[in-house]
């Protein structure tokens, strides 16, 4: 089943939609880094960064003098970092890790240095490893020689391919993310995305100029070790390298971490205002728009109802409100608030497209497209509303229509992962499967976590005879969402067919114990019971086909299960029985019509075998050699009637 994701974010909130698994992962750093806050260090103008450097075993078995030739690589990133920013870096520890051999990419590995290394007195850690990509890395095409993020106080680096050089070019590459560089198509600069056997050790001047700003910055504190002036001049230069490098998820993400950081200053401030001054309602409302941005929906709520009993006409306090009450799951009262904020400001784009927002929750899929169509008319490029309105008219089943509204919508802000996904359905439902597996694939790219991307191209891996990259993708479907049961009953599917029976059936008690009851339930007990059958499980295999059969009766691959099952065992009656009930639900199902042509034949019923036979032939099954020449031996084959 072909798998949509879209979920456009409401317009007045798009532009605050962050990067949530990496932000967790950058705050939960800061609470780690939090009981070392070490000082920052340094010799005249020079930023001293004191390391704790650890390698593990693979790497100490492809260098006799692990730990030395890792300080040494230090040594020379350092004289780099030292000529460009003024930055060196000082081996204060050293020691060991143990790096997961089941690590399935970078950001698994460096999870594991986070648990496993303490800082210490070190400003960060930086761990070495001679683990290099997985098959699924490879795959995805997504290989990292290193991970380290903006004012992260761990960074891995693995090692390289290319030799010594580009060794040191990682180090340097990993050490500019960690303060805040960011990647740039620059091929003369060392934040290039992919290094190259050729490496690099100069950097391009916007990065340099972050540089100048973050190197002061203890890295305990990170955004919060910064003035407000200097996250101005940082936001300025991160929207300058989000502009010039547009497919690089790294500038949105530290302008995410700035945003917040503005966020709960100005939410301090807004609190502290209405408290000084209850009845004033600029405060109010300034309050209640930073907490329906921070995600504080019932606050904003109260906010905006306080507002609007004052001023029954502020058309943007009844916006507001029917946005915090849409988030909260209130669609109907959220409908009207947005229906008088229509009414009071007709000519608000915005306006008109969290109204259709609202009626598109509610079901009016009309409504929703003229309120789409509206708000396209005021302003032709917000985004969101040819999001959604290709969502509608995909469901509507418009392809051409939704093709077209998804295209205009893409060419507003190419970078939402799950708009790319959706995308890609309407194209494969056209059969433009080229330019579906482009979409899916893009859509990776910009979200490696989005499991019905995955699923997508699964199944068009599936179709193209691929299967290990099915396989793969199947997986990572899984990974990124385990209750996915479709993607585990396919996954078992291609492990049943390609032999794989005890993987298959691990992943089919899987699915059934992810969601006992769900609409698949069915098809994963039939799929066990076939798994359970070429195992030679006939009694655990018996349980699955009349288990699924419970859950649809109407099932009848399930009742064809069963009957081959009692025809083994000699109970024919009871086979007949469920062959026949699974022709009763599907005339054309050649595999019954086979098995019970077979068992017409036991019985010596040799006319009416045939008559089964040639229906099974009909409807394109097999008769199996042995059996049509034992029964013409009882009985020539008679013409078809």
């Amino acid at each position: 089943m072909q798998e949509s994701c879209h979920a456009a974010p409401l317009v007045s909130c798009y532009n605050l939609v962050m990067n949530m698994r990496r932000l967790c992962l950058f705050l939960a750093l800061v609470c780690l880094a939090l009981p070392a806050m070490a000082a920052v260090q340094y010799d005249g103008d020079m930023r001293i960064v004191r390391v704790k450097l650890v390698v593990d075993e693979e790497f100490k078995q492809f260098h006799l003098d692990g730990e030395n030739y890792a300080k040494a690589i230090i040594s020379s990133a350092s004289d780099i970092l030292e000529k460009l920013g003024k930055v060196r870096l000082v081996v204060s520890e050293a020691g060991d890790w143990k790096s997961p051999n089941d690590a399935t990419g970078a950001l698994d590995m460096v999870t594991a240095l986070q648990e496993q290394v303490s800082l210490g007195d070190a400003d960060m850690v930086i761990g070495f490893t001679a683990q290099w990509p997985s098959t699924r890395e490879i795959a995805l095409r997504r290989v990292e020689g290193g991970i380290a993020s903006i004012f992260e106080r761990y960074a891995l680096i693995r090692e390289p391919q290319g030799g010594r050089e580009c060794f040191v070019e990682s180090v340097i590459h990993e050490i500019g993310h960690a303060f805040g560089l960011q990647h740039v198509k620059d091929d003369g600069s060392f934040m290039r995305p992919a290094t190259s056997p050729n490496p690099i050790f100069t950097l391009d001047q916007v990065n340099t100029d972050v540089l100048q700003i973050t190197r002061a910055v203890d890295l305990a504190k990170g955004m919060d070790d910064l003035s407000d002036e200097k996250l101005d001049k940082l936001t300025a230069l991160y929207q300058k390298l989000a502009s010039a490098f547009p497919e690089g998820d790294g500038p949105p993400y530290a302008l995410s971490l700035i945003s917040k950081r503005k966020l709960d200053e100005a939410l301090a401030k807004a609190k502290a205002a209405v408290e000084k001054s209850p009845d004033d309602v600029s405060a109010r409302r300034n309050l209640a728009a930073l907490s329906l941005q921070a995600g504080d929906y019932a606050g904003s709520e109260s906010g905006y109802r306080e507002i609007t009993r004052k001023l029954p006409d502020d058309a943007d306090a009844r916006n507001g409100l029917g946005l915090a009450l849409l988030h909260q799951g209130k669609v109907q009262h959220a409908a009207q608030e947005l229906q008088e904020a229509v009414r009071l400001k007709p000519e608000d784009a915005a306006v008109h497209a969290n109204l259709a927002n609202a009626l598109r929750a509610m079901g009016q899929f009309d409504r929703a497209i003229s309120e789409y169509r509206e708000a396209m008319r005021i302003s032709p490029d917000v985004f969101e509303a040819h999001a959604n309105l290709a969502s509608i008219l995909g469901r509507q089943g418009k392809m051409d229509e939704a093709a077209q509204e998804y295209q205009k919508a893409i060419s507003i802000n190419p970078n939402q992962g799950a708009v790319r996904c959706d995308y890609g359905v309407v194209l494969l439902s056209m059969g433009r499967l080229e330019e579906a597996t482009q979409e899916f694939q893009a859509a990776i790219r910009l979200d490696p976590d989005l499991s019905a991307a995955h699923n997508n191209l699964a199944l068009i891996f599936r179709s193209q005879g691929k299967i290990e990259e099915a396989m793969l993708h199947f997986r990572e479907a899984i990974r990124s969402a385990p209750g996915n049961v479709s993607a585990r009953l396919d996954l078992g599917m291609l492990l049943m067919n390609t032999g794989k029976l005890q993987e298959a059936a691990k992943e089919f008690k899987s699915g059934l114990a992810a969601s006992p009851e769900s609409p698949a339930a069915a098809d994963l007990h039939n799929s066990l019971g076939i798994v359970f059958a070429m195992q030679g499980k006939m009694e655990e295999a018996m349980q699955e086909f009349r288990e699924a059969i419970r859950l649809r009766p109407d099932f009848p691959i399930a009742h064809n299960g069963l009957g081959i099952i009692y025809a083994q065992r000699g109970q024919i009656d009871d086979a007949m029985k469920e062959f026949q009930e699974a022709i009763r639900i599907k005339p054309d199902f050649a595999p019954s019509h086979g098995g019970l042509a077979m068992a017409y034949y036991t019985k010596k019923q040799y006319a009416d075998a045939w008559k089964e036979a040639h229906l099974c032939l009909k409807y394109g099954g097999k008769l199996d050699p042995e059996f049509r020449k034992a029964l013409t031996e009882e009985m020539p084959e008679p013409s078809e009637q």
